[in-house]
């Protein structure tokens, strides 16, 4: 529009959300005779220019320099989000005042030098440096709720935006779509008594607001909570058990079974096997000679196969069967509530819900050992391979080691929630 202005005197401009370094000053009073530009709020872009981010890196090195607790705990503490009340309260707790922060540490020394070198850096360049501005005149949309409904537009300076505003709408500000919306749906005649309408509304509710300051208004963002450590602690125990308790439903040698098969009289060793709820090792020749003349020698395959057609599940494998699975559907709940417990504060009947559940978790993943009493393990007939009497031993394997770690990690994750509800349970008490 600039550069054709000289060919089209009528020309007439409107930049919707500019970027804030197109103009100097000169130009931008030359453009107000036929540029509009439309800024949304907390919008970041026509706030973007190398002062402003120069004056927010400023701050922000001076900010550091008036905290007075370890930087963890305040990294710790930053990510929960309050509302006003509450942050200024937070404020106080972490930051000092500015006339005492001190002047004598390390940090500031180093601040005191950058500024210097800054500042000679600024003399320097300010002969061919120039500031930029917003193109034209102005059009502020204010957000008197904060609601993303109500919009007051009003003329605004160029100076009104010599800084960066950091909220969590800084970004989002900075769409066409809505943009385009709010202009159509301003009513300039209707403005006037909704404004007043919009004010005394608004200053109700900063007065229920200012009622209730104890109130915390959270948010979902992970890893937020004031116990984050010890929850994602929490969280990743749970993971750990409900990985195992996975492996262990879906493997095939929970269990070492060696039998003795009588036959005539004599009795003989039955080629031993593993065997998991669903699943067995089937036997194979050994590598070298195994199958040949008249002794056997057999080995494990070293793969899982599904029962033979011919096998039928008593009521202690189908006991064990049931448990396993009640272990897997309990642990995705408690692995489910567990992570959102890092992100959403829990009070202390989630708490002990969570408990709760970890508990019979722990009590279904120990009784998945039922199997050792099935016919497998005991005098029977060997329901996989032969009819012959059989007198079986079983002994853990992998899989059943692997299922006895998931019972102790489910024991220790309930036991880590029930700690957690006690703590806010007296954290709840002594705020009362």
């Amino acid at each position: 529009a600039t550069m054709i202005r000289h060919k089209y005197p009528r020309l007439r401009c409107f930049a919707f959300e500019p970027p804030g370094c197109v103009y100097d000053e000169a130009l931008c009073n030359f453009s107000e005779s036929f540029i509009t530009s439309f800024v949304r709020h907390d919008d970041i872009v026509p706030r973007l220019a190398p002062a402003n981010a120069d004056a927010l890196r400023d701050e922000f090195f001076e900010l550091l320099a008036r905290v007075k607790i370890p930087k963890f705990k305040l990294f710790r503490d930053i990510r929960d989000i309050v509302n006003d009340d509450d942050l200024s309260r937070r404020n106080l707790a972490v930051l000092r005042a500015t006339e005492s922060t001190p002047r004598d540490t390390q940090y500031y020394q180093q601040l005191l030098t950058f500024r210097n070198e800054r500042t000679e850096k600024d003399i320097s360049n300010r002969s061919t440096s120039t500031k930029l501005y917003i193109p034209g005149k102005i059009i502020h949309l204010c957000d008197v709720n904060g609601d993303g409904i109500f919009y007051i537009p009003y003329w605004a300076t160029r100076s009104e935006f010599n800084e960066i505003i950091l909220s969590e709408r800084m970004i989002s500000d900075h769409s066409a779509s809505p943009l385009v919306d709010i202009l159509k749906n301003i009513r300039l005649d209707e403005l006037y008594d909704s404004t007043k309408n919009h004010s005394m509304k608004f200053q109700n509710q900063f007065e229920l607001i200012q009622d209730d300051n104890s109130h915390d208004q959270r948010r979902v963002v992970c890893f937020s909570t004031r116990q984050c450590g010890r929850n994602f602690v929490l969280s990743s125990i749970v993971t750990i058990a409900i990985l195992l308790s996975f492996l262990v439903n879906n493997g095939c040698e929970f269990f070492y079974r060696e039998a003795v098969v009588s036959r005539n009289g004599e009795k003989r060793n039955d080629p031993s096997t593993r065997i998991g709820f669903y699943g067995y090792e089937p036997l194979r020749c050994a590598a070298e000679g195994g199958c040949k003349g008249n002794n056997t020698v057999l080995e494990g395959a070293r793969v899982c196969a599904p029962f033979p057609p011919a096998f039928e599940a008593d009521g202690y494998m189908k006991a064990s069967r049931a448990f396993s699975f009640v272990t897997m559907c309990l642990g995705c709940v408690s692995l489910v509530m567990s992570w959102f417990s890092t992100c959403l504060e829990f009070k202390v009947k989630a708490w002990r819900g969570l408990s709760i559940i970890l508990l019979f978790t722990t009590a279904s993943q120990g009784l998945v050992f039922l199997i050792f009493r099935t016919d497998l393990c005991t005098t029977s007939r060997n329901p996989l391979e032969s009819t012959l009497p059989i007198s079986a031993h079983c002994s853990v394997s992998v899989d059943g080691v692997i299922a006895a770690c998931a019972g102790v990690c489910w024991f220790v994750a309930a036991a880590g929630a029930c700690l957690m509800a006690r703590k806010v349970g007296r954290t709840k008490a002594n705020s009362l």
